[in-house]
């Protein structure tokens, strides 16, 4: 599935659960907006006139079309595809050690948190917003030894990551070969998830700009359960008002999480958790209360859901 048809998918639902239509009115209604967006555009021909049966589908899927605009989504024939996982080795070395495999935080003093993929791909978010919306732009082309030559936009230029200890690294460009910049000397970056790096000191961080539109605002924000090496992440996704949440214990989230899903709220604030149609979650995520004092959450679950009983999470981001 493209990630235009993801955004519409998400959009047609959140704009018809609370309308009074039957599964097989929205499951018709959502094959007819996914045929459409493969359907090639005419540029020039005459306007077709849909018959009456499909006007209540074509209404609805204006307002879905205006709410993914107001995201600032563009809809487009060319829709581009995600980008294909970086190529085969250039030796017997994997693309990303194991060790490296995972989500970091940049530190001191930095909202930036780091995801390594196992398949050579590398993303940068300084916002909850901007990990859900789940794109991986930087591939890692080669590697020797702590040296890797790394590709963004067409352009390749390498890249020191050396472990300095378990849940260590530091990060460092050389001269920027594609803008002819200077980079910053070196970067710390701590491990979060799997095995968040103890030794560490994690500096909880207030609410960071969340953008217009966005709803439950204190809620958003990538947070981290030290105990049990979780990550909750909330966030607006594409700035258009639609809550997602990805819930993950192993560093994965981006790829692979344990939940993905849409987040509603009832009248007295409180969030509801709805995993994605097709996901089967081994427990449900259900926050009975929720307090959230500068950069920390405290939560209470109960017995049948995820992480049951009093929770303290510690905003990265």
């Amino acid at each position: 599935m493209s990630e235009v048809e993801a955004r519409t998918r998400e959009a047609l639902h959140h704009v018809v659960d609370d309308l009074d239509v039957t599964d097989g009115d929205i499951a018709r209604l959502e094959a007819e907006l996914m045929g459409a967006l493969a359907a090639p555009r005419l540029r020039g021909g005459p306007p077709v006139v849909p018959p009456a049966r499909r006007r209540w589908g074509l209404a609805a899927a204006a307002v879905v079309v205006a709410a993914a605009i107001a995201g600032g989504l563009a809809l487009s024939a060319d829709d581009s595809q995600t980008p294909s996982p970086a190529g085969a080795p250039t030796s017997d070395q994997p693309l990303i050690p194991a060790d490296i495999v995972g989500t970091w935080q940049n530190v001191p003093e930095s909202p930036w948190v780091w995801v390594f993929t196992a398949d050579g791909r590398v993303g940068t978010y300084s916002t909850a917003g901007g990990y859900l919306a789940g794109e991986l732009p930087i591939h890692v082309v080669s590697r020797s030894g702590d040296l890797y030559t790394v590709r963004e936009e067409g352009c390749d230029r390498p890249l020191h990551l050396r472990t300095v200890s378990p849940g260590v690294v530091l990060a460092t460009f050389p001269k920027n070969s594609c803008t002819g910049e200077d980079e910053p000397d070196q970067l710390s970056l701590e491990r979060i998830s799997p095995a968040p790096y103890l030794d560490g000191e994690l500096s909880p961080r207030a609410l960071s700009e969340v953008g217009p539109g966005s709803r439950s605002p204190f809620l958003h924000g990538v947070w981290l359960h030290v105990e049990t090496h979780t990550l909750l992440v909330v966030g607006d996704p594409w700035r258009s008002g639609l809550l997602r949440y990805v819930l993950d214990d192993d560093g994965d989230g981006l790829t692979d999480p344990d939940q993905r899903g849409r987040v509603t709220l009832r009248e007295d604030g409180s969030p509801v958790f709805l995993p994605d149609s097709g996901v089967q979650p081994s427990c449900p995520l259900i926050l009975s209360s929720v307090t959230i004092t500068g950069g920390q959450m405290r939560t209470t679950s109960p017995s049948d859901g995820c992480l049951p009983g009093p929770r303290t999470w510690v905003r990265i981001t």
